[in-house]
């Protein structure tokens, strides 16, 4: 539950617009709302739960947060869910005082409730790309320059801070726009960037893992495809603040960096967690024969991936991601991730077509 301490506070203010009568009064109690066909319709008292005060409650659950009382902090969030089970921010908020109390168990229930009731409400669209920064010291790589190839310093990571690395290339870019940027948010990852695309209502959550770091990272993202470690972020924008899903919770997830799967195998491999089949990225060399069965296990669509030898630059991502946005098929998603490669290795289109593979 690290992630739930380190978000409780901004969702606080996002998620505590709630309130009513004295904590207790039930205006509604002894009505079974789950049988619809037993209600009185004709009962003077019967809409009484429409003058909750939400405000209070909600109000109420804030102070409760801030003076460490998790506990009732929670009994006033499940009061006000109670008349607004719409509420994802709130249904969060309930999971980190589980969190805090202690109580994992409830935390990744309604954690997961708070995912699934976003997932149904928003039409935001969440992309988690998951880069394992070069490191010419932890990973099985041609060395390059120090500088690009420190794992444990991503401002000039060639992955990351350098001219083609995702932070940098994706910053600069006319169709995204950087909106938060967080240090160490969790174990393993050194920094993470959230953008905003500046016409299309998709965020993308970018996380630079610490090059020594690079099994934990295809764990990670394998997991994500295979719809574990749901989770959520809030991030404020000029359209107000926002409630992304990441993870599982996302709705496309890549990995861009050497492929680890070269040098190791994994103990175990993630399987499908659910229903929902994730579409999958991966940059690396010859991720095709490498990740195409994990993320079919996963229960992943696996949108792109390579063949052969390649170097996992920013464009490439970016240009299939436009793809993808546009809502284009997997062949045409290729053929511009191959255009965009050509571009800038000046390989020739052909052979880069030859580079990219979709999902058989």
């Amino acid at each position: 539950m690290r992630a739930v301490g380190v978000w409780i506070q901004v969702f606080c203010f996002f998620g505590c617009v709630a309130a009513g009568p004295a904590f207790g009064q039930d205006p509604d109690a002894g009505v079974d709302w789950s049988r619809p066909e037993t209600i009185d319709p004709f009962d003077e008292g019967i809409g009484d739960f429409l003058d909750v005060d939400l405000d209070a409650l909600g109000k109420k659950a804030f102070e409760a947060y801030q003076a460490k009382d998790y506990e009732a902090a929670a009994q006033y969030y499940l009061a006000f869910l109670r008349h607004d089970i719409g509420d994802s921010a709130s249904i969060y908020n309930l999971a980190c005082c589980y969190g805090l109390l202690g109580k994992a168990e409830l935390a990744a229930k309604y954690l997961d409730r708070a995912v699934k009731k976003l997932a149904q409400q928003s039409l935001v669209r969440t992309i988690h790309v998951f880069v394992a920064l070069c490191d010419n010291k932890h990973q099985g790589i041609v060395p390059v320059p120090a500088a690009l190839g420190n794992g444990q310093d991503p401002h000039s990571n060639l992955y990351w801070g350098a001219m083609y690395g995702l932070k940098t290339y994706f910053s600069k870019s006319d169709d995204w726009e950087l909106i938060s940027t967080v240090k160490a948010p969790k174990a393993a990852v050194l920094e993470r960037c959230v953008f905003k695309h500046k016409t299309a209502d998709v965020y993308l959550v970018a996380d630079a893992y610490d090059g020594r770091e690079i099994k934990q990272t295809v764990v990670d993202f394998l997991t994500a495809a295979a719809g574990g470690n749901k989770d959520t972020v809030s991030v404020e924008h000029n359209s107000g603040k926002r409630v992304l899903g990441t993870g599982g919770g996302a709705r496309l997830v890549a990995y861009v960096g050497h492929n680890g799967l070269m040098d190791f195998a994994l103990e175990t491999y993630p399987k499908a967690k659910d229903k929902v089949r994730r579409d999958a990225i991966v940059l690396g060399c010859k991720s095709k024969p490498y990740f195409s069965k994990p993320l079919n296990d996963a229960g992943a669509n696996a949108l792109l991936l390579t063949t052969g030898l390649m170097a996992p630059e920013a464009y490439t991502l970016k240009s299939a991601i436009d793809g993808w946005i546009a809502g284009e098929s997997a062949q045409e998603i290729r053929l511009r991730a191959a255009k965009a490669y050509d571009k800038y290795q000046d390989c020739g289109l052909g052979a880069a077509k030859r580079l990219f593979a979709v999902r058989p």
